[in-house]
């Protein structure tokens, strides 16, 4: 399995022999030992979102703010139509120059799977912020 950073995906891939990038063996053993809900993997120490072949991690002190989306999606089945709702919960970090991103869109299973996911996060990232900012809540 291929283990990318989440924060540094996006950059040049050169740039990741700077960075102090963990063993292998901590991170497979900190997927192994985790806790999956949908595509995420809570383990001890990182955050990881499985796609495919690969893992995308990032460490819990690197997680600037979390919040769930809930997003409907109009659908047609036979003669009837109606809204599906996809729970997504969102990871933001901040750039180096103080700018926050959306890190992840992780998409869960279902409403009960976002509420557990995000609980554990509040748990284990205790510096993050939970919540739409304000700005965002303005706008929508």
């Amino acid at each position: 399995m291929k283990f990318i950073r989440l924060d540094v995906r996006d950059n040049n891939l050169n740039n990741l022999n700077n960075l102090n990038a963990p063993d292998i063996n901590i991170l497979k053993s900190d997927l192994r030992g985790g806790r999956p809900i949908g595509a995420a993997v809570l383990g001890e120490r990182y955050f990881f979102v499985r796609k495919f072949r690969k893992a995308y991690y990032i460490p819990y002190d690197l997680i600037a703010r979390c919040f769930r989306r809930v997003v409907d999606i109009p659908v047609k089945l036979g003669c009837c139509a109606g809204d599906m709702r996809m729970q997504y919960i969102i990871i933001s970090g901040t750039n180096p120059d103080g700018a926050e991103r959306e890190l992840a869109r992780i998409e869960t299973p279902g409403e009960k799977a976002a509420r557990i996911l995000l609980q554990e996060l509040k748990t284990r990232c205790p510096n993050a912020a939970f919540g739409v900012a304000k700005q965002e809540a303005a706008i929508l």
